[in-house]
């Protein structure tokens, strides 16, 4: 259904029926809601005197894109609402259909290629099914599901496996999203650390395109992102160095303040 009424959007777009203007366009709390309810919009968040991101320059062609993306700023010294929730300035936040999709505090780190990917995985995503209608025999065996561990020592974690099994003690985990060009580069460093480390070190990561919610409640808002759990909570960003030898060294550092524990592989769940 969603497929049929997006090509059919898309089909009147093309036609001219609908238009959409190059232009930014200036929001304010009596504007917002309105405006942003259908389509894709990208909002630069700034202070007045503050440089903005530049998305007037952000090629998208109207006519060949996927979709079409409506672009708007906040003044968030004048909107002070509307800016509440907003992790820093400047910054700029994908929206589709009035609903969060991403936030982007580096926006030229992603450019026009990434944003093409993260609009068709938000076309692409089936939906999900609501939980009430799933038995809650099953639902609840879903959620006590264990880590698949890979050959490398790299941990699979999920939104309903993750509080349960970073309980204890250290957990390096990257959130990832599978279209993401540096996710890719970085993915054989990534495996490679669980190699050397495994069984000394819980390494993990979470698909952030299967538990966007997920990883939004936990301040992810680039990929990757990497931050180190402590007896399950949140104890800090990783911000060095990406090699191996580094990553190494540094979870060397943390493990003379508490041991880290090491998950079974024999405890692999299916």
């Amino acid at each position: 259904m969603f497929n049929l009424i997006y090509s059919l959007f898309f089909i009147l777009f093309s036609l001219g029926f609908i238009q959409t203007d190059s232009t930014i366009i200036k929001l304010n709390s009596h504007l917002f809601e309105e405006k942003t309810k259908s389509g894709f919009w990208l909002i630069s968040y700034h202070k007045t005197n503050q440089i903005e991101f530049d998305i007037a320059t952000l090629e998208w062609n109207e006519n060949s894109e996927i979709a079409p993306l409506y672009k708007g700023e906040v003044d968030c010294e004048q909107e002070i609402d509307l800016c509440s929730k907003i992790p820093q300035l400047p910054c700029a936040r994908l929206l589709f259909n009035g609903k969060f999709v991403q936030d982007f505090v580096n926006l030229s780190s992603h450019g026009s290629q990434e944003l093409r990917h993260i609009i068709f995985s938000v076309l692409t995503q089936p939906e999900k099914k609501n939980e009430e209608s799933i038995p809650m025999g099953q639902l609840k065996r879903s959620r006590v599901r264990k880590p698949k561990i890979l050959t490398n020592g790299l941990v699979e974690l999920t939104e309903s496996n993750f509080t349960a099994n970073a309980k204890s003690g250290f957990w390096f985990v990257e959130f990832y999203a599978p279209w993401c060009g540096h996710c890719q580069k970085f993915e054989k460093t990534f495996k490679e650390l669980g190699e050397v480390t495994k069984g000394k070190a819980n390494i993990a990561k979470v698909n952030c395109v299967d538990y966007k919610n997920f990883c939004k409640s936990h301040g992810v808002s680039g990929y990757p992102t990497i931050q180190l759990f402590h007896n399950g909570k949140f104890y800090l960003d990783y911000h060095g160095s990406r090699t191996v030898q580094e990553m190494v060294k540094f979870l060397k550092s943390k493990a003379s303040l508490d041991p880290l524990v090491v998950v079974n592989e024999n405890e692999n769940g299916n």
